[in-house]
């Protein structure tokens, strides 16, 4: 092949490729009543304690502090201060959507951080709330190559949800 024939072929596979899709950035709320906690602190460190488990293991303030660290807020609720709520932060939780139109144009803001919150309730872990950011969208994409000395076109899914 020529270069004066290869550069203008390339500059159309340049000219032709793309994609076109959108991503959804939310918030997502969760509860959890004697949850399951991970060793280590993570903002997806929570699960659902199964109904059929017979030696459910008691959290301790001792043991989330040894585990998870010391929270960034600590805060005593009800008239005996039996009840504490222990807050461990994380990242940022971005809103908004992404479209893409061959380059993402990202519409989010910043709406607050990642958090998990412990109810301990005579020193033991009772329940915990998941504040976090899910995101979710998809994208169908065009590229142009050059396999096996043809040149192919292709239309498909790049991602999902």
């Amino acid at each position: 092949m020529t270069r004066k024939l290869l550069i203008p072929i390339l500059m159309l596979c340049l000219l032709i490729q793309g994609c076109v899709g959108i991503g959804v950035s939310k918030t997502r709320n969760e509860a959890f009543q004697n949850p399951k906690i991970s060793d280590v602190a993570y903002v997806s460190g929570l699960s659902h304690t199964d109904a059929s488990q017979t030696n459910v293991v008691v959290y301790t303030a001792t043991w989330l502090e040894n585990h998870w660290g010391r929270p960034a807020r600590i805060t005593h609720v009800g008239v005996d201060s039996q009840t504490e709520v222990w807050t461990y932060k994380f990242d940022i939780i971005w809103n908004g959507v992404t479209p893409v139109l061959l380059v993402p144009i990202p519409i989010i803001l910043p709406v607050g951080r990642e958090q998990i919150q412990f109810v301990l309730q005579d020193g033991r872990v009772v329940s915990a709330k998941e504040h976090k950011e899910q995101s979710f969208g998809g994208a169908y994409g065009l590229s142009a190559a050059l396999h096996d000395k043809f040149w192919t076109l292709f239309l498909g899914r790049l991602s999902g949800t």
